[in-house]
């Protein structure tokens, strides 16, 4: 299908959300609305997407799209067919066929959107629009056909007459166009005496007083939002898209106990024979190996996690767990945390931007940042690394086999060697050679002899 081209429309200002944030850059399940639209589309043909956006937006949504995409600018925010308009250059003899969405509507997966194409292909129409029945279609353009069933108009709520308002079937907004029709006829559309602007919608009359073919794709889900226009239908639109990973993910065999309170980003990896507790988060582009157990009370933001890993009701931020690990209950791994395989830390442990080595041990109650910690270290419950000493930070080093007692305070910068041990409450504030014990306050450093160094 490389004979498609794929307009978005991301140009409107989105006054209603009552935000500075333009309306297609606010979030839903952790990815922006634009991303979603584009994201949905870009895997159903080979062609070109062309994203109409306002100037004073561009670079934002330039920045945030991952996807091959080509960037137009309206000038003036002249309504929807003064959006599409601005792309008529693109509308090349290659092009058979246009796809148009709005880029403010996320709900629209693409098995829907491929509908649509799919529908104009078989009807070889001139335009074909989704449309869909609601109980309470207020505030959508209604569907407005003749005895025979052909579609006649589209007509916004703002001008329909009180025996139009009990119209139930609305315009989705999703159109596909053939090209050689929509380059003859598009600035045919005028301009409305009311607000200036030039609609879409007007080519469906276009279309039926030339005699034109117009179809429309009949969706039966029962999603009643196709567009997001303030709060209230941004949270709508983010329970849909939420329970729409969801149930992906347990279809693809990852068990979630209690889905009502799991909220897991579209970005996000889970891998199969995994288990998601109640109340957990899982945010970002966060990616979990197979067979972990991730929660209850849990939140994981941005963090790389292997095989059979466990969490539990703990905080973890933009780091990296290797293969079984164990985390909790009641700790926090602040960023740039790299736990090594089978490292065990317990409850109540804090670390920030440290590298804990294989089967390494922290049980309780200690604060490890700005470290490196070697592998089979035991770090005993009380211990703190003393990072900052007012101005600056400074590392901790622990090499392998090291056992640091309960109480521990190391004053950075310092560092352990191998096969240390530290004795309980002992305030280390000078670097302890391989093989050495360190005790009391300032600890005094004793040899393998037993001779104090």
């Amino acid at each position: 299908m490389d004979d498609w081209l794929t307009v978005i429309l991301a140009g409107g200002k989105g006054q209603r959300m009552e935000s500075s944030v333009p309306k297609v850059m606010h979030t839903v399940c952790g990815k922006e609305i634009i991303r979603h639209v584009v994201d949905n589309v870009s895997d159903l043909h080979t062609g070109s997407i062309i994203v109409v956006v306002s100037p004073d937006h561009i670079s934002q949504i330039n920045e945030i799209i991952d996807k091959d995409c080509t960037f137009v600018t309206q000038n003036s925010p002249l309504g929807t067919a003064h959006a599409l308009l601005q792309v008529k250059d693109n509308l090349t003899k290659d092009k058979k066929h246009i796809l148009l969405l709005y880029g403010d509507n996320p709900v629209d997966d693409r098995n829907l959107i491929d509908a649509v194409m799919k529908r104009h292909l078989d009807m070889d129409s001139d335009i074909t629009l989704l449309s869909k029945v609601l109980d309470n279609p207020k505030g959508y353009g209604r569907i407005i056909k003749n005895d025979s069933g052909e579609i006649v108009e589209v007509i916004e709520q703002r001008n329909l007459s009180v025996s139009q308002e009990t119209i139930k079937e609305v315009n989705g907004g999703i159109y596909c166009f053939r090209v050689d029709w929509l380059k003859n006829n598009l600035e045919k559309v005028s301009q409305s005496e009311i607000t200036n602007e030039f609609y879409l919608t007007d080519l469906v009359s276009i279309a039926y007083e030339q005699g034109g073919r117009i179809a429309n794709y009949l969706d039966s889900s029962s999603i009643e939002i196709m567009g997001i226009n303030n709060k209230l239908e941004l949270s709508i639109a983010e329970k849909v898209i939420q329970k729409r990973i969801l149930d992906n993910l347990m279809i693809e065999g990852i068990t979630i106990k209690d889905p009502n309170t799991t909220y897991i980003d579209s970005d996000v990896e889970v891998g199969k024979d995994s288990i998601v507790l109640p109340n957990t988060h899982i945010y970002g582009k966060s990616v979990f190996g197979e067979r972990s157990t991730i929660g209850p009370n849990s939140i994981i933001r941005d963090t790389k996690a292997g095989d059979d890993c466990k969490i539990i009701n703990s905080h973890i931020e933009n780091s990296e767990l290797k293969n079984e690990v164990s985390i909790g209950p009641f700790s926090h791994i602040r960023p740039n945390c790299v736990l090594h395989s089978n490292v065990y830390i317990g409850n109540y442990v804090e670390t920030k931007n440290s590298d804990i080595g294989e089967n390494t041990k922290i049980g309780h109650f200690g604060y490890i940042g700005d470290s490196k910690i070697g592998m089979n270290v035991n770090i005993g419950a009380g211990t703190i690394t003393c990072n900052y000493d007012g101005k600056d930070k400074h590392t901790t080093t622990i090499k392998d086999g090291s056992f640091i007692g309960s109480d521990t305070m190391l004053i950075a910068p310092v560092n352990i060697g191998q096969n240390v041990v530290t004795g309980a409450g002992s305030v280390i504030t000078s670097d302890i050679p391989d093989n050495s014990k360190a005790i009391g306050v300032p600890a005094r450093i004793i040899n393998n002899k037993g001779t104090q160094i």
